[in-house]
Order: structure tokens, then C-alpha cells, then sequence
């Protein structure tokens, strides 16, 4: 056990090691990440949530939080601390496979897990999988425990870990009624079902002793009963919308970015409603929405319904923040162990279920449906599916010591033709599942390639940036996704700073002719044709834009300061006005109004 555990922390440090070695984007924490780390360093110093209930369950960045308060506002401890979660859930595995099969399933089991990539690769990330399989595998050891010994502290125990799972993810609840129903109809022991009754109401105090108090807080900074966390609504919508594609994790008509999209959701609902509301009314009128048009369109929902099942047994690793098998390339190790992915790990898997029997596999089984449908209730991606691997690892394990009894035993090809059969037949199942291979490795490319340009050219520490580094990564994006927005005006910007204006204009014209009208490459355009001294287009450009956003404060300081330049005074004295009234520590749009020249009083008549 010692041994199996070395090796898995030490693959998983050697991940991280390669990371910090070879990955730009490795030191800028984006997206869930990003937040996980603020909320965790808020509540290490005392700062808290400013008097809002929990948007996310809290689990995670809560045990993050300690790590912080113990040693500083270190991301790399974080990230050590999912490694050593990682590992010690490989000897769980271990544990659990001894339990269900022997020895020799046990050791091929936690092999299996310390080698297995996509654990590796999320277990050095700021997200929650590292925790929440932990807590589940520990939960499973001690309710198989609980029911040896019959023992209600342990079955008390085994609630607390699965109330620890509810407030890391709650769709662990999922869940929770199998495995009380399991706990109630379980044989052996003495007092029936008087003690099957006392053990499930054990479970059950367990969970509610972790559960409560977060619904109290939100209570408290609420006004409103909210069991775990304010998300639930708009998770429900991104999977369950006329546009949704299963796995992108946006609102339609929301920004990009985790505080953008955050605030657009709010903003939506606000104006759709007409009024203020309250975080759990904003959840609560994105759940509305969804239901409306399940009710209204049920063959198109049962379709998307569909099309989330394969996506659930997709080969790919769908990514949610980046792009996971790009990011895992740059890595000799993640690379030397890439040929082992899910569609193996499924291959293997679908012919153990022939031979688990027993009624602690059968509970460990029914957690794969019941995490299965809550995820393709709202959307797919790799870190939701992960849960369910430490099981299929244990059936990949029951099947491959089987197969090696049977093959030991004459006369048994029969057994072993039937489990060949059903491992090709899950291996084609899954190959077969969307997104189509050669556009999903594409977008992964690109998406991966955006976000090493944006962070060589913008982001982190100042002595990290390399613009000549990141100009290589955009016209990666932009041969893979011609006149992409995000890249052309990245792009544009590099080389309005090396002075490249007239290549930069193009550019930005060719992003147009493609997305007419578009916010961010109209105001690009008219940084570059300020800065090369096109001063009158730069002014038209702001001007269209103002058309459909005329209480932007910047855009309305950008406009006057480039007016009261050719000399427009009073069309620059009013916008520079507007603008400060607006917002009044604007200090550019200050310096410009008191350039311009005094107002002259009327003549006397």
C-alpha cells in the first residue's frame, strides 16, 4: 500500500512539476479555478461573502480555505493538497477492490487509478473532483463497514462523509435515496428491520449535520431557504435551452467569462422581471425558463436528452475552464499515458459487470445511473463524469482477473468470448459517441491556443508576458477559426504596439466583414485608428458604437478626449460630461474637460 501510494503522488507531482515547467497558463488561474481561489482566500482572512448566501457549493473552497489560513496565499499548496486527496483515493480503491474481489483485484485496481490520466490531470487543479472522490470512496468503505459490524457510530460517520460530498457537489443527493433504501433492505445481523430503520436514520442525522448549517447561512444571509447553493437554476438552463450543445457551459447571450456571465444572468433576469432579485429568485426564474420550454418543445428536449447520454460516454474529455487533452500534452508523462483513456477504461469495464456479484457491488453500481442522469440533467464535461471512475476502474479490474482465472481453467472460452464480445462492443459504443473527433480536437486546439495568447500577452506577472510568443498562439486561433473575435482584436492589439497599425486595420476589418457590428472589434479598430492618428474614423467608430450603448462612461471619455483633439468643443464637452456624471472618478475624461477651453458667456443684447 505504501509503495502504490508513492507512486501515485509521485506521478501526480511529476504532472504538477511539468506543469509549472511547461504550461503559461499553468500560473494565471481562470474560470472555476479562479474563483475557487478568491472565495478560498476570502474566507481565510475573514472577508466572507460580503452578506450573499454560497453561489457554489462551498466543500471544496472551504477545506482550500484552510490551507490558506495554514500556508498563506499559496496556489501551489492547493494544488498539492489535490494531489495527496488523489493518492490516498487510489488506496481506497485498492481497499474497495480487495472488499469486492481479493487481493489481486484490489492491487490491479489501485494500479489502474494511480495510472490513469484524467485523475492525474484534475487532481493538480483548483476544482473540486480530487475532493468529491475522496469523500465518496471513503463513504462507500465505511457504510461496507457500518453493515459488517453493524455498527450505528459507523453508519452515523458514513452520513457525515456523504453530507461532506452534498456540500462539495450536490448531486451526490442524487444518490442519497438509493443509498438509504440499500441501508433499509439489507440482510444479516440481528433486529431486522428495526435496526436497518435506526442504521438509515443514522445515515440520514449524518448527512443533515453537514447539510443544515449551510442552509442556515443561506438563511441567514438570504431571507430565503436554499439547501446548498444559488447555482442550480442556471446550470439547469445552459443544459436545457433551445441552444444548448450539451457541454458549453454558457448562457446564450451572456459574456464570456466566469464574472461576466455571472453578472449577465443576473442582469437577464432582472429585466426580463422588471425588478431587483435575490439570488435564490434568480435561480429560481432561470429554472422557469428551462421547464417553459421543456414543456413547450418535449421531442427537442428528449433529443438534447439523447444527445447528452453519448456525451456523457464520449471518448473525448470534454473540457469546461480549457482545453484538457492540449493542456495534458505538454506534459512527457500525461503524453507516455494517454493511450490508457476512457474508451479503454469503458472497453474494459462493460464486460466486468458479468462478473460483479453481490449486493456491495450492486450499490456501487447504482451510483453510476444516479450520477449519470444528474449530469445529463444539466450539461456534460469530463470533471462531472469522474465521479463514476473509480467504479468503472473496479469492474475494468474484476474483468481483467476473470478473464486471467479463466484462462487458467479449460473449457471456459464460452465465458471468455462472451466478455470479448461485450468489451468490443463498448469500445465501438463509445468511439461512436459525439462530438465528432476531428472538429472537437480542432476547437480544443484552438481554444487551447487562445488561452496561452491571452496569457502570454496580458495576463500574471508582468516578467511572464511575450508578446512575440503570444502573437504565434493567435494566428494559431485564426488558422483554425478565421476572424474569431477574441483572437483578431488580441491579435490587432500586439500590433498596434509594435506599430504595425495598417496590418492591424486589416485585420480588424477582415473580423467585421465576418461579425458585422461587433462590440469589441469596433472599439479595437478605434484604438488603432486614434493611435495611428486616423482620428475622425476612430470618432465614427465610437460613435456607432455609442448607438447601442449610450451610458458606456469609457467609451463616452474615449469619444470626447478624441473630439476636443480636432477641436469638436462642445460635442467633446458634452460627451466628457456625460461621461463623468456617469462615473465621476473617471481621470481621463477630467484632464480632457479641463484642456478644453472656457466657455464663453452669451453677449449682452
Amino acid at each position: 500500500m505504501i509503495l502504490l501510494f508513492c507512486l501515485a503522488l509521485g506521478l501526480r507531482l511529476m504532472f504538477l512539476l511539468s506543469q509549472i515547467r511547461h504550461n503559461p497558463i499553468f500560473s494565471h488561474v481562470m474560470m472555476d479555478e479562479k474563483m475557487h481561489d478568491l472565495w478560498a482566500w476570502q474566507i481565510a482572512t475573514g472577508q466572507g461573502f460580503g452578506g450573499d448566501p454560497f453561489f457554489r457549493a462551498p466543500g471544496y473552497y472551504g477545506l482550500l480555505s484552510l490551507i490558506y489560513r495554514i500556508f498563506g496565499h499559496q496556489v501551489i499548496a492547493g494544488r498539492i493538497l489535490g494531489c495527496v486527496l488523489g493518492s490516498f483515493s487510489v488506496l481506497l480503491i485498492l481497499k474497495l477492490g480487495e472488499r469486492l474481489g481479493g487481493r489481486k483485484l484490489g492491487m490491479l485496481a489501485g494500479l489502474i487509478a494511480a495510472l490513469y490520466w484524467p485523475l492525474i490531470y484534475f487532481d493538480v487543479q483548483l476544482l473540486s473532483p480530487s475532493l468529491e472522490i475522496f469523500l465518496n470512496l471513503f463513504m462507500f468503505e465505511v457504510i461496507f463497514r457500518a453493515r459488517e459490524k453493524s455498527s450505528s457510530g459507523l453508519y452515523l460517520a458514513a452520513g457525515v462523509l456523504l453530507g461532506l460530498s452534498a456540500i462539495t457537489r450536490p448531486t451526490i443527493l442524487s444518490f442519497a435515496p438509493i443509498l438509504a433504501l440499500w441501508v433499509m433492505v439489507e440482510k444479516g445481523g440481528k433486529g431486522g428491520w428495526k435496526k436497518n430503520l435506526v442504521a438509515t436514520l443514522l445515515l440520514s442525522a449524518g448527512a443533515l449535520l453537514c447539510v443544515m448549517p449551510v442552509s442556515i447561512y443561506n438563511l441567514a444571509h438570504q431571507g430565503q431557504f436554499v439547501l446548498i447553493a444559488t447555482n442550480g437554476g442556471v446550470n439547469f438552463f445552459i443544459g436545457n435551452n433551445p441552444r444548448s450543445n450539451g457541454m458549453t457551459a454558457v448562457v446564450p447571450g451572456t459574456r464570456k467569462g466566469w464574472q461576466s456571465g455571472y453578472e449577465d444572468t443576473h442582469r437577464l433576469a432582472e429585466e426580463a422581471l422588471g425588478h431587483g432579485l435575490s439570488e435564490a429568485e434568480v435561480s429560481s426564474y432561470w429554472y422557469r425558463r428551462s421547464w417553459q420550454w421543456i414543456l413547450t418543445e418535449p421531442g427537442a428536449w428528449l433529443r438534447l436528452l439523447l444527445h447528452k447520454f453519448r456525451l456523457y460516454w464520449s471518448p473525448h474529455e470534454i473540457g469546461n475552464n480549457q482545453s484538457i487533452s492540449s493542456v495534458a500534452r505538454l506534459s512527457f508523462l500525461m503524453r507516455l499515458l494517454a493511450w490508457a483513456g476512457f474508451p479503454l477504461l469503458a472497453a474494459l469495464a462493460f464486460p466486468g459487470l458479468i462478473a460483479a456479484r453481490g449486493r456491495e457491488w450492486a450499490l456501487l453500481l447504482l451510483f453510476v445511473p444516479a450520477n449519470m442522469m444528474t449530469t445529463i440533467l444539466f450539461f456534460c464535461n469530463a470533471r462531472y463524469r469522474l465521479p463514476v471512475i473509480p467504479v468503472l476502474i473496479l469492474l475494468a479490474a474484476g474483468a481483467c482477473v476473470r478473464i486471467y482465472e479463466l484462462l487458467g481453467v479449460g473449457g471456459k472460452w464460452k465465458e471468455i468470448s462472451v466478455m470479448g464480445l461485450a468489451s468490443v462492443s463498448a469500445f465501438f459504443f463509445v468511439m461512436s459517441n459525439p462530438p465528432d473527433a476531428r472538429a472537437y480536437a480542432r476547437d480544443s486546439e484552438a481554444n487551447h491556443a487562445l488561452q496561452m495568447a491571452v496569457a502570454l500577452s496580458s495576463g500574471g506577472d508582468p516578467q511572464e508576458r511575450d508578446p512575440g510568443e503570444a502573437k504565434k498562439y493567435y494566428e494559431e486561433v485564426l488558422r483554425l477559426w478565421p476572424a474569431f473575435p477574441e483572437a483578431s482584436i488580441g491579435l490587432a492589439g500586439i500590433l498596434r504596439e509594435e506599430g504595425e497599425f495598417s496590418r492591424a486595420r486589416s485585420l480588424l476589418d477582415e473580423a467585421l466583414k465576418a461579425h458585422p457590428h461587433h462590440r469589441g472589434i469596433l472599439q479595437a479598430r478605434a484604438a488603432i485608428e486614434s493611435a495611428s492618428g486616423q482620428t475622425l474614423e476612430a470618432i465614427r467608430d465610437l460613435n456607432e458604437l455609442l448607438t447601442t450603448s449610450p451610458g458606456d462612461a469609457p467609451l463616452l471619455q474615449e469619444l470626447g478626449c478624441l473630439q476636443a483633439a480636432v477641436g469638436e468643443a462642445e460635442a467633446a464637452r458634452r460627451n466628457l460630461e456625460r461621461a463623468l456624471a456617469i462615473r465621476p472618478e473617471l481621470v481621463k475624461a477630467r484632464r480632457c474637460l479641463e484642456a478644453l477651453p472656457k466657455e464663453q458667456a452669451p453677449l449682452p443684447r
